[in-house]
């Protein structure tokens, strides 16, 4: 018993640093669970009765960002060396599908295959959360559902500051917070994040075990 009390903590804290990382500007844990900034969170993803909250998180756990950011990826591939330096100065930020090509092309080679699946994976644990807290979903299939997702990010990525990196980028990439430049814009609080989760009292192994309890 209680070693089902501690895996459950254990897992609930790790959903928790993952589903951290969506809480810039001024969406906060606190903010999350009210309820109408919970129904206007929903809404903006395009959330508004029961079945469209579980499309939403299987597109996310199953397609995602990350499925239009790898077409994009394997887009430039087809470009050699000297051809993708003479295409980037025309990828400019006014066209949404050019935007996204100079993302691709700046940071495709620094990720890992799965590329920005961390966005994907980081909003389907979110959403699971506020649609459970408020009974809007079974909170067991929430849960579920989150585990599923964390365990895609830990097969992704091998340590959270790639997971983080992988978030920035799909953040930007995305276009959902209108910002051109994600990652610099929020430097200082992806930062903090990561020292909080090094800190020697508050550390979570990335490979954590993961288990429905």
């Amino acid at each position: 018993m209680i070693r089902r009390m501690l895996n459950q903590r254990t897992v609930r804290r790790y959903l928790d640093e993952m589903m951290s990382v969506c809480l810039h500007g001024t969406l906060t844990f606190n903010a999350l669970y009210k309820k109408k900034t919970a129904a206007a969170l929903l809404r903006q993803w395009e959330i508004n009765d029961t079945d469209s909250i579980y499309r939403k998180l299987k597109w996310l756990l199953e397609e995602g960002y990350r499925s239009e950011f790898e077409h994009a990826r394997r887009y430039l591939s087809t470009f050699s060396e000297s051809e993708r330096r003479s295409l980037a100065p025309t990828l400019t930020e006014g066209d949404m599908r050019l935007r996204k090509l100079s993302i691709a092309e700046r940071y495709g080679r620094q990720l890992p295959s799965d590329g920005i699946a961390a966005f994907d994976y980081a909003w389907c644990i979110l959403l699971t959360s506020v649609a459970s807290d408020f009974k809007w979903i079974d909170p067991e299939l929430g849960l579920s559902y989150a585990i599923q997702a964390a365990s895609g990010a830990q097969s992704a990525y091998s340590s959270w500051e790639e997971y983080v990196l992988g978030y920035s980028v799909g953040a930007e990439f995305s276009g959902r917070f209108q910002e051109a430049d994600f990652g610099s814009k929020n430097e200082a609080f992806l930062m903090d994040l990561l020292q909080t989760w090094q800190s020697p009292g508050n550390r979570l192994d990335w490979n954590t075990p993961l288990r429905h309890f």
